[in-house]
């Protein structure tokens, strides 16, 4: 009886995982002079919206020669490798970064809690069936 209900459990946890995964998330905003968007980044920001995306999420940050930064976060349509490309233009230095989990172009997401969560139900699952 007691591997039955932890067989459901773990069954939920990963219909749960399946789930989240396909609804991956990105932090939106947009900064110039003000840091609200910046690498000094919080999520609690009036101007950061969290918006669902079928793409990849993206951090786009650009440096004027006079030294001034426009930082973008955002999620893009169509899917692109984990990585980051920096262009140097003519006035201005861009650097474009890409990734493809929840929320993963701002502070740390959800991965590690749903990480921890996963790892405490199966160490509860092996203890129950070694009793």
């Amino acid at each position: 009886m007691a591997i039955t209900v932890y067989i459901h459990v773990f069954g939920f946890i990963i219909g749960y995982l399946s789930y989240t995964g396909s609804a991956m998330r990105c932090f939106q905003c947009e900064s110039s002079v003000k840091n609200a968007c910046a690498d000094t980044f919080t999520t609690n920001s009036i101007n950061t919206e969290v918006v669902p995306c079928l793409g990849s999420c993206a951090k786009y940050i650009e440096i004027s020669s006079r030294g001034e930064k426009l930082y973008s976060r955002f999620c893009i349509d169509r899917k692109m490798p984990d990585q980051c490309i920096v262009e140097n233009g003519m006035t201005s230095i861009h650097t474009e970064c890409y990734c493809n989990s929840d929320i993963c172009n701002g502070a740390m997401g959800m991965t590690a809690i749903t990480l921890m969560i996963v790892t405490i139900a199966l160490i509860c699952c092996y203890m129950s069936v070694e009793k």
